[in-house]
Formats: C-alpha cells, sequence, structure tokens
C-alpha cells in the first residue's frame, strides 16, 4: 500500500514509523516517471505478507494516528 499522509513528508513520517518500530518505506520506490506525473516527490509504501499479525496492523495503525498527532501542530 503506498500513501501520504497531508502536509507530512514521507521520510519524516518514516522516522516516526520506525521510532514505532513499524517497517516501512519511504522515497519514489523506484518509480520516479510516475512520482513526476502525479507531482510527488516521495511516498510511504507499506507491505504485509502471510507472518503478519493483527497487532503489526495494529501498530501500523496507531503509527499513522501518532504521524498525524505529532505533525498537526507544525501544518
Amino acid at each position: 500500500v503506498t500513501f501520504n499522509i497531508d502536509g507530512v513528508h514521507p521520510h519524516d513520517a518514516a522516522t516516526v514509523f520506525d521510532q514505532e518500530n513499524v517497517a516501512i518505506r519511504a522515497g519514489h520506490h523506484c518509480a520516479q516517471p510516475l512520482m513526476r506525473c502525479l507531482n510527488q516527490v516521495a511516498t510511504v509504501r507499506a507491505s504485509t505478507y502471510f507472518y503478519n499479525t493483527k497487532e503489526d496492523i495494529d501498530r501500523f495503525i496507531s503509527a499513522i494516528h501518532k504521524v498525524k498527532a505529532f505533525f498537526e501542530s507544525f501544518i
């Protein structure tokens, strides 16, 4: 799943995800032409696999809320 959080640079979001022990990627993901077409400098990408648990997903969702809460004061 690739996404952005309004008002938050993906690399800044990645720092918060890392602090919450959630492994994601931030960047252009080898898709520079698409990023230019979409007028995006980068995105956040989260991937799951069969070994991910419900707790992993809950931690991911919680981290999204923490990113939004932290950067809300700067927006």
